[in-house]
């Protein structure tokens, strides 16, 4: 018996319609399914660092897990903070960052805060008589999240934090080590205090000493200067002067003969002993007096 060509055209286009919506149907209930399921994610928090540093203040990044369980992609939307110091609030913000989340997995978010030192000690003068404060961050990030729509999830950071006091640069006079037609050697001393609980390393120090408006040195120490906690340390300019520039106004001064108007200037790198700070932050010092010279 032959079949009609066009009676089988018809039931094999059928056969396939029917394949196709079961298929269509299958993958309709799994969406279904999946989406029916769909579970707010997780946030911890997982660590900070110091981003930039200054002794006017500090930009720190509070790193945040998001971990999403479930089998479709999700999206954070934005962020909200507010950041306390000792129980009060300090500094408040929010923010619109678009972070996808893929499917079972966990991703890294990251909140920036800016802390200004000024404001900090203008927040409760007690801070400057402590060794550390206590910090926490309170956040709530939001999430577009599939059927449930917008979900917020609250998250908190919290610890301590050193108080980072300004070193104090003092000058503390000059040491004759030689003195004759030849020329002159010689020492300016200055001291470095250190007020906090944590040493610094003082980098790439520059220095410029003037004399009664006259250039006497300028230049920069060689190695790197350990000041530890709770300490100070005594750095040494070396000064000489070659008998050529020895005229009679530097010949009386150097003989302790002669008042004279000092000026010592420079800087250096200060890079903090404290391990989430990654950035220096440059320290410059401008003392100047008078001073004579005692043999």
């Amino acid at each position: 018996m032959t079949v009609p060509s066009g009676l089988f055209s018809s039931v094999h286009m059928k056969r396939i319609l029917l394949i196709s919506l079961l298929f269509i149907s299958i993958s309709g209930c799994a969406l279904f399914q999946s989406l029916s399921s769909v579970q707010s994610p997780s946030v911890s928090y997982k660590d900070f660092h110091v981003d930039g540093f200054s002794f006017q203040g500090m930009d720190f990044l509070f790193d945040f897990d998001v971990t999403n369980p479930n089998n479709v992609d999700i999206r954070a939307e934005s962020y909200q903070y507010e950041f306390f110091i000792n129980d009060e609030s300090l500094i408040t913000g929010n923010r619109t960052e678009r972070v996808e989340i893929s499917a079972s997995n966990t991703q890294t978010i990251q909140v920036p805060v800016s802390m200004n030192f000024q404001e900090l000690y203008r927040a409760g003068r007690s801070v400057l008589e402590r060794d550390s404060i206590r910090y926490h961050l309170a956040t709530e990030v939001e999430f577009d999240l599939p059927v449930l729509g917008s979900r917020r999830i609250p998250v908190r950071a919290e610890g301590y934090l050193p108080v980072i006091r300004i070193p104090k640069i003092s000058f503390e006079g000059f040491d004759i080590r030689q003195l004759s037609l030849n020329g002159a050697e010689f020492a300016a001393r200055i001291r470095v205090v250190n007020p906090n609980t944590f040493g610094f390393s003082f980098r790439n120090f520059g220095y410029r000493l003037e004399v009664n408006d006259s250039e006497w040195v300028d230049s920069t120490l060689g190695e790197p200067l350990q000041v530890e906690a709770n300490s100070d340390t005594e750095i040494e300019i070396p000064v000489r002067l070659s008998g050529a520039s020895l005229g009679t106004a530097v010949l009386q001064i150097l003989s302790g003969n002669q008042v004279f108007n000092y000026t010592i200037s420079g800087g250096g790198e200060i890079d903090l002993d404290l391990p989430f700070v990654r950035d220096t932050a440059f320290l410059p010092f401008h003392l100047s007096g008078q001073h004579r010279l005692s043999n």
